[in-house]
C-alpha cells in the first residue's frame, strides 16, 4: 500500500498482490458450471476500501465545488494552526527518517 503524496490517495495496488500471495487464505476451487473463490477477511476489507475510494471522487469534487465558490466570493479561510498541526507529524516523521538514515 503507498500514498500518493500529490494527490493524498492510497494506493492499494500492492497490498492487492500481497493478499493475492500464497499463504493469505484466498484460494480457488472449480465447481460444477463454473469458478468460484474463496476470499480471506483480508481480502474482502481490499474490496471494501476499493469500493469507498472509487465512490470518493464524486465526494471530492462537491467539496472542491465548494470551496472553489468561497474563494470567488472571498469568504475562504485558512486556518494555519490547522495547517501546522496536520504538517508537523509529516515533517517530524521525515526527520525521523532521514538521521536513521544517516
Amino acid at each position: 500500500m503507498r500514498i500518493d503524496r500529490s494527490t493524498g490517495m492510497i494506493g492499494l495496488e500492492g497490498l492487492t498482490q500481497q493478499l493475492a500471495a500464497p499463504g493469505t487464505q484466498a484460494a480457488a476451487s472449480t465447481q460444477k458450471g463454473g469458478s468460484s473463490v474463496d476470499l480471506s477477511s483480508a481480502a474482502q476489507t481490499v474490496r471494501t476500501l476499493r469500493n469507498a475510494v472509487n465512490d470518493a471522487p464524486s465526494l471530492r469534487a462537491d467539496r472542491i465545488s465548494q470551496l472553489k465558490a468561497q474563494v470567488q466570493s472571498g469568504s475562504y479561510h485558512v486556518d494555519s494552526t490547522r495547517i501546522a498541526q496536520a504538517v508537523e507529524p509529516v515533517l517530524t516523521a521525515a526527520e525521523s527518517s532521514e538521521a536513521a538514515g544517516q
